[in-house]
């Protein structure tokens, strides 16, 4: 019986000591430090200027973030890199920072849950459903700002290209050409003008043509990326006339453009059947049971 009692109290001590370890390296860590170089930096810049919200919670998440960071969660860590990357690091939040964010989200709408649920007198079931909807909110912010990047510069790309070799052909080089496009392209959070940027920074810096456009490729890696840096790569490595290459490439992609839209559109009219049915059995619904009142009224049906 003495040994189980100290076997007890030596389980409840390791407990408490473990959360006290615990509890003390969480509130010694310092926050993280606030990115601010290349365009993570950047877009945090951008979105603390314009979001009073996220200034307000930046500190929150900061020092959020260094408690995952004490956390041993490599793979994880990996895969929110890729997201960030693909999403052109929107907010500019590090991959420990996206996970305080789902975090803040599990606390803030399973709060809102409680108290709607309390309303309605069921918080547990709402609160449960509000701290597993949050986190899926903050991905799904995330991967739409991702297809939103991809759409706008599979959109813009073919016409940039044909910039790009009408430039060339005028008698600019490569990089100058891009350069003027960058120039030209004044909208706020403009995708591709970013993007070319970067490619313009990267050959600035020493990088060749081909390491510049395969950085540009691991940033948007859409099938129209894909097909341009393949071609200018390829132009370069056989000597072909690079404007020519780059005049049938976005003669290419603006086809494909035309084709995709084109199917879109034959998918939208199938889609549209169906609304279209549940209307006809709505009027149907209404012209015959309003037939059938007025016939029970007159007592023709009994």
């Amino acid at each position: 019986m003495a040994d189980e009692l100290l076997l007890q109290y030596l389980a409840l001590f390791s407990t408490a000591a473990s959360i006290a370890y615990g509890s003390f390296r969480l509130m010694s860590a310092k926050p993280a430090a606030t990115p601010v170089f290349g365009s993570r930096g950047e877009r945090r810049q951008r979105a603390v200027e314009r979001s009073p919200m996220f200034a307000l919670f930046e500190p929150a998440i900061r020092l959020v973030g260094a408690w995952f960071a004490a956390i041993p969660l490599e793979a994880s860590r990996a895969k929110i890199e890729t997201l960030l990357a693909d999403s052109g690091y929107y907010l500019g939040v590090t991959a420990d920072e996206y996970m305080a964010l789902r975090a803040f989200s599990v606390v803030g709408f399973g709060t809102f849950g409680f108290f709607v649920g309390d309303w309605f007198g069921s918080p547990e079931l709402l609160t449960l459903a509000g701290a597993a909807v949050g986190p899926l909110l903050v991905s799904s912010q995330f991967a739409g700002e991702r297809e939103r990047r991809f759409k706008e510069v599979s959109r813009g790309l073919p016409g940039e290209i044909d910039m790009t070799a009408m430039c060339m052909q005028a008698g600019m080089d490569f990089p100058g050409a891009i350069r003027l496009i960058v120039s030209q392209r004044t909208a706020e959070d403009d995708v591709l003008r970013d993007e070319f940027a970067r490619i313009l920074a990267e050959l600035e810096l020493g990088h060749t043509r081909a390491v510049a456009l395969r950085s540009f490729e691991a940033r948007v890696p859409t099938e129209a990326v894909r097909e341009f840096v393949g071609a200018v790569i390829q132009a370069e490595e056989k000597g072909t006339p690079l404007a020519e290459v780059l005049r049938i490439q976005a003669g290419i992609l603006r086809m494909r453009r035309t084709v995709l839209a084109e199917e879109a559109a034959s998918r939208a009219g199938v889609l549209m059947m169906i609304p279209l049915i549940m209307l006809l059995g709505c009027i149907l619904l209404i012209l015959m049971g309003s037939m059938m009142i007025t016939s029970y009224d007159s007592g023709f049906l009994g």
